[in-house]
């Protein structure tokens, strides 16, 4: 068998896998995430592209040119989605010290799902009995999709309902503050840090932060609290296993467009 059937019969077995996977999450939620989209899409291109290196009839200069694009197109998304994953692993690994410091609950942003946030809300109110005597953010995305629906006064409904949560689990208060004018982690970070350096006025404490997330969120994370002169020191929280494979290709883009597209003009005008 030579290389080209072999790469066509791997293109071929991941595009079932994925499918399959497909099926099954829908099956189980009852829903479609963009993830999943994502992996549909990703899918059928790699069975096409499968199909026609395995098919031996001459083929039309045009279905040859097809071929030559979806070749660059499975291989540029191949190298995406391994560095991702090679990346989000690294954050799993590499969690740190735990010291005392201000906690940042990751609420919802443009990947999460509601099971995920009550899991966030179980492990942040175990940190918030270790260092109450810290100030507490929750941060939350604003979606642009559901403005007008979720604003209510300053804060949208969505992160005053993860505040009420924490209330209800018994966190004073009042004590629970709520950051959601970004629309991206790195956006809500940096409000962050300047509540923090207020507050303390840029003593050392200002600069340790517990975030609590997701595990497939902390390199992105630390990533972005590096640049901001944080010290991130991520709480994460399991993602269940069939979830797990529609998050990380979200994730996976997120870690791209926030290097380049937020990280990168930041540090070139810091």
């Amino acid at each position: 068998m030579n290389k080209r059937k072999i790469f066509g019969s791997i293109l071929l077995i991941v595009g079932f896998i994925g499918g399959i996977y497909s099926i099954i999450f829908f099956l189980t939620y009852k829903k479609v995430t963009l993830g999943i989209d994502i992996i549909i899409i990703i899918s059928i291109l790699m069975l096409i592209n499968g199909i026609l290196k395995l098919n031996h009839k001459k083929k039309y200069l045009l279905i040859r040119i097809c071929e030559k694009v979806l070749d660059f197109i499975v291989i540029s998304i191949g190298i995406i989605f391994f560095t991702g994953e090679m990346l989000i692993q690294n954050g799993k690994f590499n969690n740190g010290v735990k010291t005392s410091g201000s906690m940042v609950i990751v609420g919802y942003t443009n990947t999460d799902d509601e099971k995920i946030i009550e899991d966030r809300i179980d492990r942040a109110y175990q940190v918030y009995e270790e260092i109450n005597y810290y100030p507490t953010i929750i941060v939350s995305n604003r979606s642009k999709d559901l403005e007008n629906e979720l604003i209510l006064g300053k804060y949208d409904v969505r992160a005053m309902e993860l505040r009420e949560k924490m209330y209800e689990k018994g966190a004073k208060r009042y004590t629970v503050k709520i950051e959601n004018e970004g629309e991206s982690l790195f956006e809500n970070l940096r409000k962050v840090k300047k509540i923090l350096n207020s507050k303390y006025r840029d003593s050392f404490k200002s600069m340790s932060v517990r975030v609590i997330t997701s595990d497939y969120n902390v390199f992105l994370a630390n990533l972005i609290g590096q640049e901001l002169g944080l010290s991130i020191q991520p709480e994460s929280v399991e993602t269940p296993l069939l979830k797990a494979p529609q998050f990380h290709v979200m994730e996976y883009i997120e870690i791209f467009k926030t290097f380049f597209f937020e990280l990168l003009p930041y540090i070139r005008v810091r």
